[in-house]
């Protein structure tokens, strides 16, 4: 990659914190940049469909999903 990108704010992640931020600095005239490594934007409130996310909570373990925390 070549070309070159500015911005004010650089946002790494895309989960509701990371989105709001960005949101909220672009609302009041920021260049936002968000950066997200999975295919898909949600991180943690992806995985616990808008509710409060538990890492290594009982279910998501039952299920296979073994985080690092």
């Amino acid at each position: 990659m070549t070309d070159t990108l500015s911005c004010d704010l650089l946002v790494i992640g895309a989960g509701a914190g990371g989105l709001a931020a960005a949101v909220t600095a672009a609302y009041h005239g920021a260049k936002v940049i968000v950066a997200e490594k999975a295919d898909v934007c949600g991180g943690a409130t992806a995985w616990s469909g808008g509710w409060m996310w538990a890492p290594r909570n009982p279910l998501a373990r039952a299920d296979g999903v073994d985080e690092d925390i």
